[in-house]
């Protein structure tokens, strides 16, 4: 995880937003996260726009220790594990709908 100390030097700050440009989106993110994480900001749970919702982040995210919460899209032949198994979304919303709620 990439963290990064707060300075006041307006250079230096510049630096950094110029060094984010060449970072991939994802990099991005978890350098925003742990941002901040390191001025103390805490939370258990991400809320997510569809658009950021892959697995491969949800992945990276989990690895951090959050959570995520958001509506999932499909993505070509991507499935999503569920109890063990793998399912493609349509799948995996049938399989949840009749399931009551957790609350």
């Amino acid at each position: 995880m990439i963290f990064y100390e707060p300075d006041k030097n307006p250079v230096r700050a510049e630096a950094v937003r110029h060094s984010l440009l060449r970072l991939k989106a994802n990099e991005v993110m978890e350098y925003q996260i742990g941002l901040a994480q390191s001025v103390g900001f805490g939370a258990r749970y991400l809320l997510f726009d569809s658009w950021y919702t892959h697995p491969r982040i949800i992945d990276q995210l989990k690895s951090l220790g959050l959570e995520v919460i958001g509506m999932l899209k499909t993505y070509g032949t991507t499935r999503f594990r569920y109890d063990g198994r793998f399912y493609k979304l349509k799948e995996l919303y049938e399989r949840l709908k009749s399931r009551p709620l957790p609350f």
